[in-house]
């Protein structure tokens, strides 16, 4: 959850990904040295994920592009130090001013 709407993802290993239909356009900001690259679809321009830095190897996916997300629970909130007063994260939920510390 974020200080936006909320915004739910997985990190995943970037060889169990697969595009199965259509290409991904992509940005990165031109002024960062490592930049993180976001990925869209060509065809309607939705946020599919991110590729970072520093997590080689891994995707950031947004779990709202899959057929079937029913399985997800939030494993974390992160960046609650920018949560809006109606914004209710689940008290089972470990929740961060900023990123989770590491594992």
């Amino acid at each position: 959850l974020s200080g936006g709407e909320p915004n739910a993802s997985i990190v995943i290993s970037e060889d169990t990904f697969t595009v199965t239909q259509g290409e991904f356009k992509t940005f990165a900001r031109s002024d960062l040295s490592e930049p993180r690259v976001r990925y869209f679809c060509d065809n309607c321009g939705t946020h599919v994920c991110v590729k970072s830095p520093p997590r080689p190897g891994m995707l950031v996916l947004k779990i709202g592009t899959l057929d079937d997300h029913s399985w997800f629970r939030p494993q974390a909130a992160i960046f609650c130090v920018d949560k809006q007063p109606f914004h209710q994260i689940p008290t089972d939920v470990p929740s961060f001013e900023k990123t989770s510390p590491p594992k």
